[in-house]
């Protein structure tokens, strides 16, 4: 049982797992959403082990990160429900981190310290999450009636009937967001798993099958492994040898999902094929100088970019995204930016986004290599995403980020730290050399 337990779980317990998947994507499992579920286990656990929780939420960063939610609360509930006169469903996306999330972070780095668990083993847990929703997605693809069964949890649980047309050509797997934030979570794992910290014989074919999994949902995915790619190649503070095998790996899994991933999908979905190797085509074109494609002719036409008129609305908001709000508002716009600008203004914009900044800054120092990979992957992926989709928010790839945030700014366990402490003057990936010794928190 300990064999299996460490194996599939990377020493925590299923809880843990279905946990981690429930709030990374958020399917449509019951009536209610089941985020809600998770959080109040984990409340739970936190009220039970309440002398070391109050110890993980007296580090600075995670008080801090609490209290920043609180604030972009107060102010959404301010300036959304009370000065435009909006509903609190308006507001609520604060309160998913402050009653699901952290709780549940908070539980992982409880139970972590009690179990000598590091945070490569949270990102490993989280990967394993990804596993199953790309066998899931796979599983929708090849098998209509798993498609089928699906797409009518989502619209039974709200979601517009337009997934209908789009499930022609994509919509495949179990979460909420398959058309943005899924494919970008999935495509950031199977970047992690490319990573030379990341050591496995299986992770190339599992980097294929998580990108698959995400590029016949979003094109998206293909931006975000380009971003990936480059950040981790050009900017990986690691040997030239290292380098090298990283080159040979993302060459094999580009040249794999080339040779059998594009004649698969050919052969079972043409209209997949078809939208997906448009949008490939697009990409390179862009990458050329040439964006007169429909997708990013699209993202970069003048009216994609308009604001509130008013001095007051451009400031504060007018307490409304306009994504999908045509019909209601006259106006509407994918773009995040303008959403956010829309929805609070200039200086919730300047709140939200340097509050966000700051965590993934906070792992990009990190002596971790890989977390410091994933920081930055981060931060330079969401300001470019943003352009098709509102990043700044309760999205499967920021809930990845803060939940990561958690475990590794609440301290490693002693063990795990004497043993992941660098040598003096060692190569330590994007952090800086470390030329002192670590302060014992």
């Amino acid at each position: 049982m300990k064999i299996a337990k460490t194996a599939v779980f990377h020493n925590f317990n299923i809880l843990f797992f279905v946990g981690a998947f429930i709030l990374i994507f958020n399917p449509p499992l019951l009536s209610i959403n089941a985020m809600h579920i998770v959080g109040i286990c984990s409340i739970a656990y936190v009220m039970l082990n309440v002398n070391k929780s109050v110890r993980v939420i007296r580090k600075n960063d995670i008080s801090l990160m609490i209290l920043g939610f609180c604030c972009i609360f107060a102010y959404l509930l301010l300036f959304v429900v009370v000065h435009n006169g909006m509903q609190l469903t308006d507001a609520v996306m604060p309160i998913y981190y402050l009653v699901d999330i952290i709780p549940f972070g908070i539980s992982v780095r409880i139970y972590a310290n009690k179990h000598h668990c590091g945070t490569d083993n949270f990102i490993d847990l989280l990967i394993q999450a990804g596993k199953l929703q790309a066998i899931l997605a796979l599983l929708a693809f090849f098998i209509p009636s798993v498609h089928t069964f699906f797409l009518d949890k989502l619209i039974s649980y709200g979601y517009t009937d337009y997934f209908e047309y789009l499930a022609n050509y994509r919509i495949y797997g179990f979460a909420s967001s398959l058309t943005f934030a899924m494919p970008v979570v999935q495509t950031m794992f199977a970047l992690i798993l490319l990573h030379p910290g990341k050591k496995g014989k299986m992770n190339i074919p599992w980097a294929i099958i998580l990108f698959i999994s995400a590029v016949i949902n979003a094109r998206v995915s293909i931006v975000v492994a380009l971003i990936g790619i480059v950040v981790l190649i050009l900017f990986g503070r690691f040997s030239m040898q290292k380098k090298m095998l990283s080159i040979i790996a993302i060459a094999a899994v580009t040249i794999a999902f080339a040779m059998i991933g594009l004649p698969l999908i050919e052969q079972h979905a043409p209209w997949t094929y078809r939208w997906l190797v448009s949008g490939i085509e697009d990409v390179f074109a862009f990458l050329g100088g040439d964006n007169s494609s429909v997708y990013f002719s699209y993202a970069t036409a003048k009216e994609q970019y308009q604001v509130p008129a008013s001095i007051a609305g451009f400031l504060l908001g007018e307490g409304h995204i306009t994504m999908g709000m045509k019909v209601l508002y006259g106006y509407e716009s994918d773009v995040g930016y303008i959403n956010d600008l829309w929805l609070g203004g200039l200086i919730y914009v300047i709140v939200l986004y340097g509050f966000y900044i700051r965590y993934m800054l906070k792992l990009f120092r990190s002596k971790n290599s890989l977390i410091s990979f994933i920081g930055i992957m981060m931060l330079v992926s969401i300001f470019v995403v943003n352009i098709k989709g509102i990043s700044f928010s309760k999205t499967s790839f920021n809930v990845f980020m803060f939940l990561l945030c958690i475990v590794e700014l609440s301290g490693l366990c002693k063990e795990k730290k004497s043993q992941e402490r660098p040598m003096k003057n060692e190569n330590i990936g994007f952090a800086k050399p470390l030329h002192s010794k670590a302060k014992s928190e």
